[in-house]
């Protein structure tokens, strides 16, 4: 799926946008909203943008409210060999988000109970890890590609949920990786605001291996 830009306005968008999200994006935006709905970290920062609003008088004014910005922010998740890898652009995640995201997505009501034979209480928080490297303006999607390459997980194939559609420069760098993701819009990062991962690209041996285990 991709958008001229990042229709937040426009009903399709949303429409669409819950109609293809995958399992991984869902966990991805439960993450964030966990994170906002705690008021840390940025969170409960102070608004760094005026944003435009219309009030209900019909008076068009400014208003400095962080809440209103956190369509910016971004939250990526991976599952990889049983272990969840999960990193944020200009967020500090805390363990407290993950617990409470797997409590609420994963526990039962009857903690015994199991879901298709498989219980899934702690299925996140028992084996994860934030990662952290990478600054505010690299995107968490490219801080997990990182990480991987560095711990040697970049040679399988890899499915990444985000909170929401890839730039265009980490949709060709997961492209170029063979990563699966759900959406992409076309709107350019500005100014400084990617960075590079420096993951390089895959070798043809390496996209041999992940055909064959595919």
């Amino acid at each position: 799926m991709s958008f001229r830009a990042r229709a937040f306005t426009d009903h399709a968008y949303h429409l669409e946008r819950l109609q293809t999200m995958s399992w991984l994006d869902k966990v991805a935006s439960y993450i964030l909203s966990i994170h906002w709905s705690r008021g840390e970290g940025a969170a409960g920062g102070h608004a760094k943008l005026a944003t435009k609003a219309t009030m209900p008088t019909g008076k068009e004014a400014r208003i400095r409210n962080r809440q209103l910005e956190s369509h910016l922010d971004c939250v990526a998740v991976a599952l990889v060999d049983s272990k969840w890898y999960i990193a944020a652009n200009r967020l500090n995640l805390y363990d407290t988000d993950i617990i409470l995201t797997d409590h609420s997505l994963g526990r039962p009501i009857d903690a015994t109970e199991f879901f298709g034979g498989v219980s899934y209480f702690g299925y996140i928080s028992n084996n994860y890890e934030i990662i952290r490297e990478g600054g505010d303006h690299m995107h968490a999607e490219m801080k997990i590609l990182k990480y991987l390459q560095q711990i040697g997980k970049l040679d399988v194939r890899i499915h990444i949920g985000v909170s929401k559609p890839c730039c265009p420069l980490c949709k060709k760098t997961l492209d170029d990786w063979q990563v699966e993701y759900t959406s992409y819009h076309d709107v350019m990062p500005s100014g400084d605001t990617w960075i590079d991962p420096q993951v390089g690209h895959p070798s043809d041996d390496i996209n041999i291996i992940r055909d064959l285990f595919r």
